[in-house]
């Protein structure tokens, strides 16, 4: 998966902002790995606030560290350890203002696993009414890709269209909308929304592909083979798929010498993949 998507927007304000940067008190360790939490840099967020529990903190200060420490876990993609560090938050401070962001983030670790059944249970039990414009937006996103993922596919299609006019995720929207009736056979409105998206950024630049393969399935040869070979170099994984399409497009043009070519490199492709899947870890 990409870079996963900050909830920024959710972690509260930052503390001791008052004390001095600098200072080597334990406040300044908690203003450093903070700041350093809310500029992305989180193994520094990490290291400053795991020196913080090493000197004695208050309650409160413990809980700020303990928070921001997991969160930089779940961000830097380390979800076994986030998750566990989040479970022993929830334990450890009942009452604590970032509990939502607590129990939204161990959704998120489910999320990222792919575990998505169990992800959008959690999901479902945060009240959506409780979270702020863009937290909101990124639990109704996930909601939506758990769904689609489960096939429940008139309920992530609500999902999306409830995003449609966000900036965030407007263009992932419209992308998975596609996508859906791409797999439920509508190819019609899938056509319209497939190429409507901004093909230069994930998840869009996926839309090729399947565009690609209604055209194909739609018996257009021209198009198909025009697209396959636009579309071949854009996404690795769909390299193979593309070759095929194309070598089998122009054998249906009639050019069985140059269809021969690309089938040939569908098969090598082919078997070179699965030779290195079995070889790695």
């Amino acid at each position: 998966m990409k870079r996963m998507t900050i909830l920024s927007a959710m972690a509260a304000t930052v503390v001791g902002m008052t004390a001095q940067v600098n200072a080597p008190e334990i406040d300044g360790y908690l203003s450093r790995g903070t700041l350093m939490y809310r500029d992305q840099n989180y193994q520094g967020a990490i290291d400053q606030l795991t020196q913080l529990k090493r000197m004695s903190p208050d309650s409160h200060q413990a809980e700020e560290a303990d928070f921001y420490i997991a969160l930089s876990r779940l961000y830097r993609g380390e979800l076994s350890e986030a998750r566990q560090l989040l479970e022993a938050f929830i334990g450890d401070y009942p009452s604590s203002s970032h509990m939502l962001t607590a129990l939204m983030s161990i959704a998120d670790c489910d999320f990222y696993e792919g575990e998505y059944e169990q992800a959008l249970a959690r999901y479902n039990a945060i009240p959506e009414s409780a979270l702020d414009l863009a937290a909101a937006e990124d639990y109704r996103y996930r909601k939506a890709y758990s769904l689609m993922k489960l096939d429940e596919w008139d309920a992530a299609m609500n999902q999306f269209a409830s995003l449609r006019s966000t900036k965030r995720y407007s263009n992932a929207a419209r992308f998975y909308q596609g996508y859906i009736y791409y797999a439920q056979g509508d190819y019609s409105k899938a056509k319209e929304l497939l190429s409507s998206v901004n093909t230069s950024t994930a998840p869009g630049n996926r839309a090729d592909y399947y565009l690609t393969q209604i055209a194909f399935t739609e018996g257009d040869y021209d198009k198909a083979l025009s697209m396959a070979r636009k579309a071949m170099n854009t996404v690795a994984e769909f390299t193979p798929e593309m070759q095929r399409i194309a070598g089998e497009s122009l054998y249906n043009l009639g050019d069985e010498a140059e269809a021969v070519t690309y089938l040939e490199k569908w098969t090598t492709t082919r078997r070179c993949r699965k030779r290195h899947s079995t070889t790695t870890p």
